[in-house]
Order: structure tokens, then C-alpha cells, then sequence
């Protein structure tokens, strides 16, 4: 079979996969003794296996199955759980890493040196210690929606001689039996409140990774509860031993909808049905003796005809769709504005009842089409958030240090391409957080602190923009040794570092060249990187702040628009054309008088609200060549940037408006400063965006 057109669903299930196996290794590593993280990590391995050797990737699959090995004999308690197992599961994560990226070439990294490793410890385990307790130096990760403890408490049953059954009536009978064990931990669930389903899968007869698919929908039913017992085996599942369906007895305290929604959604699920193994009239405690084939049987069939009515309301299942098929639907639904703009315009002067009922309606559909298409490119911003427990992992342990990681908001969504972009600063500002934040365990000691320094990653969600808090506390930062280092390295003069307030000094660590390695040692060492992340974040229509306070810690703020397709924006006119500005980096627009302006150094000054603002000829800025006129009222548009606020004196303001953003694709206009980039009007006009970042 040509496999070539599946390597990149190869490649995102894998790396989903992979992510997965990082996220169970962490908390194995925080909680040794829970052996449900061995579990998952034996499934996702497994089934990383299956989808690579079913590709012929078999490097890929050599390497997953001695890993999946060793996890296999920890779980069966036939070797001991240590340190050193723990960092060389972590070394073979990153290795499958770079072979799944290097798909094409995986000839290239040589495995045996860590399968020999993997091999070594099944054939010679090792007499360490069994990892009991949370090691030192690590990483402690908490979040604002903490998983549910698995428990694999089974109680005490009745004897039974009868093996019991569960009957599923339907086109397709099928028949469980349960052990005591089994009906053991059923009554045990029961009881705790979680209800029993008796879930039957149907995949794809055109699907080729079998396994693979099984496994996924087990995983996504131990993630919400408990799976008691499936058929197959689920050895037989792992192996392929069976047709395109297999059945599951699942517990949870999700309803039937929920359940059958997220089985729905693994791809090439073709059909789910769900019913509960035991009607809601029947008592709590599962009397074993009582539980017959009938009785079982029974409550199956009184779901039967309301499974059957459900059946036509069937829950769509998602796709994966390359994100340049959502940026070329953008870019249509964006024309489609302008022209119903355009059509309004034109409709102005013609008095029709029927041309303003169709306008109406026009105006509903595309809304209604913007807004679809726009959260379909909307997706959780825990796709960022969860590679960074393992980075820091690593961080702390080559450090020293000891981490308490909070993540809060990883629920928001963003635009899948404000999102792409944002990974880099993240990883600058969480690394200098660690690096150069956070004390060791000692100094922090000595300042009265717990040795666990703590990181905190937070999204949060304010009107049509995303906030995320990068937040550490640490020893801070001295605007004193701020302003020093500025001085020496002639970025400014003495005299106007002294002018400088403390935030002003915080933000002097956005300046390119600001931090050196011999900065790193006189200062909290804030700077590496940290231009970087401004330009990054600015080029997006955000805006980066700081605090600090010194010896308790710092706070960088992101605020990110939630889409970098259509924003908010100020229009207004200078030099008889029409630009936009961003509204998220507009503070206020005030009228004054041209005799209050005074002039310092050369620049033009006016003092609005106990403020000494600096005002800047917009169509100077931009170079328009206009005769120069001497008005009385001025309009000035205040804008922020990096905390500073700037006056832009405009000819006229024309109110806010929604505009869709067309990126300046020529090599030559993106290298010109100052615009974000270009829209079109109603009246077919092209607008410019304004980017204050670089324009100021």
C-alpha cells in the first residue's frame, strides 16, 4: 500500500502521542506510585508503535517497543521504578521527537545506543533505589482544573459460581462475561456514583491503523472515568484480532451525549452506540447473585429504542484541515465583507423595500459566516501551555532549582496563527523566568523563602483581547542597576537614564543588546531574548508590560488580540488619506489648542491630565508632503507603546471600524516600517494599518 499520502496524519497523531507520553512521564515522575500513568504511557506507546511499524517507519517502532517493554514489566512489579529509568524514558521521548519531525530521513539518528540502555535495564536491573518520593530538583506542576484521582480499589464480593453476562440486544449481539473481580469493581463504581455504559465501536471499513484507533477510545474513556472490560481482549485489540468493531464497558460520571461525542470525534470512528449497562430505577448496590444474563439484558433493551432515535442525530465528527484551507477561507470571507460593504454604499440612493430586505439578509449570512469561520480557527491555548511542564523539567534539574509550576486558563482559544507565533517569546520569557528569576534553593533560603520558587503561567480572557501573565518569584529587578547598565552600555546618556521612572527603567530590558552575559551577573539578567519577544508579540497587534518589585518577583504581561485577521481599528485622515489604527494600542483621542503646545529639546510637548505628552505630525512620520497650515484646534490621538504614551496630531477622526487585515506580501513593503499591514474600504480604497510598535 502507498502510504505517502498518510505521513502527515502520521505525523500530528505522533506528535500528539508523543505529547501525551511527556505529560504521563512528568507525573510519574511527581507521583511514582501511581501506576495509572504507567498504564497510559504503555497505551500511547503502544499505539505509537502500531501506527509506526503499520507505515513501515520501523526505526520509529524498534525504539517505542523497548520503551513499551520496560513500562510493561514496571507495571507487572518485575522491575523497580527509578531516577535513572525515569531520564532515560525522557531521552528516548526526545529522540522519537526529532525521528518524527525527520520522517523522511530516519536513517540518519542512530537509536541503538538507547535501545541498548532500554535493553539493559530489563536484563540487568538496577539496584537504585525505587523512585518513592518527588525528586530534587523538579518541577511541581498545578493546575486550575486538576485531574481526578484513578483508584483501582476493588471490594469484596459474594461467591458466584455462574459466570455473569451483559447482553446488548440489537442487530448485532454480543455477549461480556465478567469475574468476580470484575463485578467486584462494578458494584465499587456504582456506588461512587459513576454509571456503567455498554459502548459498542464501529470503525471505518477503509482504516488502516486498527489498533492505533482502539486505543485512542480507550484513552479518551480513562480520561473521564474507568474502562472495566472490553471485547476483544484488550491484548487482542492491541493485536488486531478483530473486524472493524469491538465493545466497551466504560464507568463515568459524563452522560450517554458526552461520552458518544468523544468517541465520535477520534477519526475514522465511524459509529457509536451507547447505552447504560443499568437502568437509573435500579438500586445503587449491584447484588451479585441478582445479576443475571436477563437482568443486564433487560436494561440494555429499554436504551435500544431511544439508541435507535438517536441514531439520525448523529454528533459530527472533526477533521483535520491544513491551517492555509482556513487562511485562504479567511481571505474569501474578507472580500465578501468589502463587497456587501460596497453594496450597501451603493444601495444607498436607490429607496427599495426588497433591495433593503436582500442587503438585510446578506449582511446576517456573512456575519454569521465571519463568525463561523473564525472559530473554526479558534483552538485552546493548552496546545502552547502543555510543552512547557517538560521544558522546565529540565530547566530546574540543569539549574538546580526547584519549580512550582501554576498553569491557569490553558480553556482560551486563540487564533490557531496568533498561536503558532506566540510559542518563541513564551520560551524566552519562561526561560529567563527560571534562569534568571528564580533564586537557587539556597539564596532563597537565606531570604526567607520556600526553596520551591514559583512560575506561574496564566491565561486569561478581557473583551476581544488575550491576557497571559508570565510571573515568577524571584529576586526581582533593581531599576537602579537597570539605569547603570544602560549607562555603561552607552545606550543613553547619565542625565537621561536619571530621568527615567522605575517602569521606565523596567522596560529599558526590551532594548536590543540591553543584556550581555556580564549583565546577567550585575542584574536579575532580564534582557536575553527579551527584544525578541516584544518584536514578535507587536508584529502581532499586542503589546508586552512589566512589573517588578525587588526580591519578590516579576510579572510580564502579553496582551494578544484574538485574531490577526480582522481587528478593531480607529480610522482616520492626515494629508487628505485614510489610515487605521489598531484600537488596542489606543488610549484616548482629545482636541487641543495649538498655542498650549511648548517645545523641549526640539519636541513638540503639551501637558494633558498632569502628563507631559509628547506629540508627534503623523504626516511628517509618513513623509506625505503637505503645505504646511497653522490651525488653532488640533486632534490628537493618544496611543501607547511599552507604557509610554505618544500624541498623534490627525486631520480628522472617522470612528471605529472593523477591517480585515492583508498582509504586505511584496519583499519590499515588508521591510517598510510602520504598517501592519493594508485593508480595503467600501468604497474599494486601499488603507493602511498603522504599527505603532515600529512607527514610534
Amino acid at each position: 500500500m502507498e502510504m505517502s499520502e498518510y505521513k502527515d496524519i502520521f505525523k500530528a497523531e505522533s506528535e500528539e502521542h508523543l505529547q501525551q507520553l511527556n505529560e504521563s512521564l512528568l507525573g510519574l515522575e511527581q507521583n511514582p506510585n501511581d501506576m495509572e500513568y504507567i498504564n497510559n504511557m504503555f497505551r500511547s506507546a503502544h499505539t505509537l508503535k502500531g501506527m509506526a511499524a503499520t507505515m513501515g517507519f520501523n526505526t520509529i517502532a524498534e525504539l517505542t517497543h523497548e520503551m513499551e517493554n520496560v513500562m510493561d514489566m514496571i507495571r507487572k512489579s518485575q522491575i523497580t521504578l527509578t531516577e535513572k529509568i525515569i531520564e532515560i524514558q525522557f531521552e528516548c521521548l526526545d529522540t522519537l521527537e526529532v525521528l518524527v519531525e525527520n520522517i523522511d530521513n530516519p536513517s540518519a539518528i542512530d537509536v541503538s545506543t538507547l535501545q541498548s540502555k532500554l535493553h539493559n535495564v530489563i536484563v540487568s536491573p538496577s539496584t537504585a533505589p525505587p523512585v518513592t518520593t518527588k525528586p530534587t530538583p523538579s518541577v511541581a506542576i498545578k493546575e486550575n482544573a486538576p485531574a481526578t484521582e484513578a483508584t483501582n480499589e476493588v471490594l469484596p464480593t459474594k461467591n458466584v459460581d455462574v459466570a455473569q453476562t451483559a447482553t446488548h440486544n440489537g442487530v448485532i449481539k454480543q455477549e461480556i462475561e465478567f469475574t468476580q473481580e470484575e463485578l467486584a469493581e462494578i458494584q465499587h463504581l456504582k456506588e461512587n456514583g459513576q454509571e456503567l455504559f455498554f459502548i459498542k465501536v464501529f470503525l471505518d471499513e477503509s482504516c488502516v491503523l486498527k489498533a492505533a484507533r482502539s486505543s485512542m477510545v480507550l484513552m479518551s474513556l480513562d480520561k473521564i472515568g474507568k474502562v472495566v472490560k472490553t471485547k476483544p481482549a484488550e491484548k487482542e485489540l492491541e493485536e488486531e484480532k478483530f473486524d472493524f468493531s469491538f465493545v466497551v464497558v466504560a464507568a463515568t460520571s459524563e452522560g450517554v451525549a458526552s461520552v458518544q461525542q468523544k468517541i465520535e470525534n477520534i477519526s475514522e470512528v465511524s459509529k457509536v452506540e451507547v447505552n447504560s449497562l443499568f437502568s437509573k430505577e435500579e438500586s445503587a448496590d449491584l447484588d451479585i447473585e441478582e445479576t443475571t444474563n436477563e437482568k443486564i439484558s433487560d436494561s440494555t433493551n429499554k436504551n435500544s429504542v431511544q439508541q435507535k432515535k438517536n441514531e439520525s442525530v448523529k454528533t459530527g465528527q472533526s477533521i483535520r484541515v491544513n491551517i492555509e484551507r482556513l487562511d485562504n477561507l479567511m481571505n474569501l470571507v474578507g472580500e465578501l465583507i468589502i463587497n456587501k460593504i460596497r453594496l450597501n454604499q451603493l444601495a444607498t440612493g436607490i429607496k427599495s423595500k426588497d433591495l433593503e430586505e436582500a442587503l438585510g439578509t446578506l449582511d446576517r449570512l456573512t456575519n454569521e459566516i465571519q463568525t463561523e469561520v473564525m472559530e473554526s480557527r479558534m483552538v485552546p491555548i493548552d496546545q502552547i501551555f502543555s510543552r512547557f511542564p517538560r521544558m522546565l523539567r529540565d530547566l530546574a534539574k540543569s539549574e538546580g532549582k526547584q519549580i512550582n509550576l501554576v498553569i491557569e486558563g490553558k480553556e482560551i482559544e486563540l487564533d490557531r496563527t496568533v498561536l503558532d507565533e506566540i510559542g518563541d517569546p513564551l520560551v524566552h520569557l519562561l526561560r529567563n523566568a527560571v534562569d534568571h528569576g528564580l533564586e537557587s534553593p539556597e539564596e532563597r533560603a537565606k531570604a526567607g523563602k520556600s526553596p520551591e520558587g514559583l512560575v506561574r503561567l496564566a491565561a486569561s480572557r478581557q473583551r476581544n483581547t488575550v491576557l497571559i501573565e508570565v510571573q515568577d518569584d524571584g529576586k526581582g529587578m533593581d531599576p537602579v542597576k537597570l539605569r547603570e547598565v544602560a549607562v555603561r552600555k552607552s545606550l543613553m546618556s547619565k542625565e537621561e537614564a536619571a530621568k527615567l521612572s522605575d517602569e521606565e527603567a523596567l522596560n529599558l530590558i526590551f532594548l536590543p543588546g540591553f543584556s550581555t552575559n556580564t549583565v546577567i551577573t550585575d542584574i536579575s539578567g532580564r534582557g536575553v531574548g527579551m527584544d525578541v519577544a516584544k518584536t514578535k508579540i507587536e508584529s502581532l497587534g499586542g503589546n508586552v508590560s512589566i512589573k517588578s518589585v525587588l526580591g519578590e518577583g516579576s510579572i510580564v504581561t502579553l496582551q494578544l488580540p484574538l485574531t490577526i485577521a480582522i481587528i478593531q481599528s480607529l480610522m482616520i485622515k492626515t494629508a487628505g488619506e485614510t489610515y487605521a489604527i489598531p484600537l488596542n494600542n489606543v488610549v484616548r483621542d482629545v482636541g487641543i489648542k495649538s498655542k498650549d503646545i511648548k517645545t523641549i529639546e526640539g519636541q513638540e510637548v503639551i501637558l494633558l491630565r498632569g502628563e507631559v505628552l509628547p506629540l508627534l505630525r503623523l504626516e511628517k512620520l509618513l513623509d506625505s508632503h503637505v503645505e504646511e497650515t497653522t490651525k488653532e484646534n488640533l486632534i490628537v490621538v493618544v496611543v501607547e507603546k511599552l507604557g509610554n504614551h505618544f500624541g498623534f496630531v490627525v486631520d480628522e477622526l472617522l470612528g471605529q471600524q472593523e477591517v480585515i487585515i492583508k498582509s504586505l506580501d511584496s519583499k519590499m513593503l515588508r521591510s517598510v516600517k510602520g504598517f501592519a499591514g493594508a485593508t480595503i474600504l467600501g468604497d474599494g480604497t486601499v488603507c493602511l494599518i498603522l504599527d505603532i510598535g515600529t512607527l514610534v
